[in-house]
């Protein structure tokens, strides 16, 4: 068994490869734009496949509220959380396999939704023009981003 384990998404694997700009340094942003971007983004998150949430809107709920999303879906979307560096140990070969295999996929499904989320911040970013973000804010704008709504 492996221990690296890679999570790579990129904007080809969203419908919208490129958000319709926001704001630039001459036009600012509207509410159209606003809201055109917010369906582009949501389009992409329910476009990446996960069980969570009932398993039909895919990562939807990385665009809207906990409360839209449960107007959507009637089932809570649960964060996915980080699991341990290491597999729960086990003390058959039964157990440790199991504990082994279920340690891959709480991995796969973290770094899934972790690799979403910081593509969908990815196109957030783009689609707005960094010059119009105050400068102390620019080195942080990514880690600043949600793409909720």
């Amino acid at each position: 068994m492996t221990n690296s384990t890679s999570f790579t998404l990129t904007v080809s694997d969203f419908p919208y490869k490129v958000l319709d700009p926001i704001a630039t340094l001459s036009v600012a942003p509207t509410y159209a734009t606003i809201k055109r971007a917010q369906r582009q983004l949501s389009t992409n998150a329910a476009s990446i496949f996960s069980l969570n949430g009932g398993g039909a809107h895919g990562h939807l709920a990385l665009t809207v509220t906990p409360e839209a999303y449960l107007e959507i879906t009637d089932v809570p979307f649960i964060v996915p959380v980080a699991p341990p560096a290491d597999p729960l140990p086990g003390e058959t070969l039964p157990q440790i396999t199991q504990n082994n295999l279920l340690h891959q996929r709480a991995k796969e499904i973290y770094g899934t939704y972790v690799s979403v989320n910081n593509a969908l911040r990815r196109q957030l970013l783009d689609a707005v023009s960094l010059n119009i973000i105050p400068l102390p804010f620019v080195s942080m704008a990514y880690n600043l981003t949600s793409s909720r709504s």
